[in-house]
């Protein structure tokens, strides 16, 4: 079962800032990132994430990260933990 099967709110490839995008945003509010090995590995994939990552709390919220074997291997946990972050609704500012 996805996301969507689940009823979280969710939006693919949304631009939050005019130089990132999230792989998911879910509603509209928390960001949601896949990460194969091969992009994210290398040394400029890994800074890139962490600015990414520093900008997406900046604006919005940190976004939670799941590698591609876990979506993969273990959605049900994945759609867990994206729902228990959903349920707590979004950071206080």
């Amino acid at each position: 079962m996805g996301l969507q099967d689940a009823r979280i709110p969710v939006e693919p490839q949304v631009w939050l800032t005019q130089r990132y995008r999230a792989d998911l945003l879910v509603d509209g509010w928390l960001p949601v990132e896949v990460d194969g090995a091969s992009t994210h590995a290398t040394p400029e994939g890994f800074e890139h994430d962490r600015e990414r990552d520093a900008t997406l709390a900046w604006f919005l919220s940190h976004p939670l990260r799941f590698s591609q074997r876990l979506v993969v291997d273990d959605l049900p946990f994945v759609v867990g933990a994206v729902r228990r972050v959903w349920l707590g609704g979004p950071p206080r500012r």
